[in-house]
């Protein structure tokens, strides 16, 4: 498996890619001239195509983004390392499953390849400086991996294997990690909600996190968590052009194409009921879903609602790049520049 996870290397030096930012494996099977498409399929993960000169790349539509991304690079590697047309399932995309002996070898290299494609050491180091993690770590916690699946961009189960391959966690750790799914984070990152989206992602975001860059995805949820002291009436106020209020089925404006929708806005004291502080501070918890792509900076303002035109006596504000489909309105089909193409040929 060494030799494939040179070879990744080696791809990523050849192509010259960033390894500061999460790698666009779609872009680059795009720019291979290998036909991507997204199908939904019940066991299918992901299918390498070669026929003749032509090559084609088939994704499951209706797995998350991170998921996606991994099968993508492991029916890439395929490509890179010259193998024959090939159907994938869980064991043969997702590492720790046992394989039989036909092919096993063969589907090895490509899970090692997709690894070090997609989460290089440079990569994963880069992502651990920005969330103030130590490059070695005795331990971790399932939350902390969840997000470093999120800033590398892919899924939790492929960080845990990864983080245990760069000798970052023991193999009791990796253990102790994959017992916990990652549902049970996004409950614990929502307070005990899920998405409406049961494939959607939870993004957590507080002070530490303020300038900081989410690439969301269309049905993502951010959890933003903030100080405040609702009796002195400075509160966290959001932006209403970015952000429509859709708590109860409602909805505001002037936000008529709004970018996020808050659909949940509680506060929780820090003093414990019935302690009789009076006044007390605590969190205030905005739950926003991303509604549509694009980039965009959400600012929130603190500042007393009665006092609009008065400066905010603090600002938080976190980058936004949601991402979008890369089928366009619908889940499936071929990639929207591989559509263009198509239409040019016509």
């Amino acid at each position: 498996m060494a030799a494939a996870s040179e070879k990744a290397l080696d791809t990523l030096l050849h192509l010259g890619i960033d390894l500061s930012q999460p790698i666009d494996i779609f872009t680059i099977i795009e720019q291979s001239q290998i036909w991507l498409m997204f199908q939904p399929a019940p066991r299918l993960y992901g299918a390498y195509l070669p026929v003749g000169s032509t090559v084609g790349i088939i994704i499951n539509a209706h797995h998350p983004l991170g998921l996606q991304r991994f099968t993508a690079a492991h029916e890439f590697a395929h490509h890179v390392l010259g193998h024959g047309p090939v159907i994938d399932d869980e064991p043969r995309v997702i590492p720790g499953h046992r394989l039989t002996a036909t092919g096993a070898l063969q589907e090895r290299a490509a899970q090692a390849f997709a690894a070090n494609f997609l989460m290089p050491l440079e990569l994963v180091n880069t992502a651990m400086r920005r969330m103030d993690l130590p490059l070695r770590p005795e331990d971790m916690s399932a939350l902390d991996v969840y997000q470093l699946a999120l800033e590398v961009g892919v899924s939790y189960a492929a960080m845990v294997a990864q983080l245990q391959t760069l000798h970052k966690i023991t193999a009791a750790t990796a253990a102790r990690l994959r017992r916990v799914p990652p549902q049970r984070i996004k409950e614990e990152i929502g307070g005990g909600t899920r998405p409406l989206n049961p494939w959607a992602d939870t993004w957590p975001a507080g002070p530490k996190d303020a300038g900081h860059l989410l690439r969301p995805r269309v049905d993502d949820e951010i959890h933003i968590r903030l100080p405040e002291t609702p009796s002195t009436g400075y509160v966290w106020t959001l932006p209403e052009d970015r952000v429509a209020d859709h708590r109860n089925g409602s909805e505001s404006e002037p936000a008529a194409q709004p970018y996020l929708l808050l659909v949940a806005d509680t506060f929780t004291p820090t003093a414990a009921p019935g302690s009789g502080v009076i006044g007390a501070g605590g969190w205030r918890h905005l739950v926003l879903r991303v509604a549509r792509p694009g980039r965009f900076s959400l600012q929130l303002a603190k500042r007393r609602r009665w006092q609009r035109s008065a400066p905010p006596v603090e600002v938080f504000s976190v980058e936004l790049d949601a991402l979008a489909r890369r089928t366009g309105e619908y889940d499936r089909g071929l990639s929207e520049q591989q559509k263009s193409l198509l239409s040019l040929a016509a």
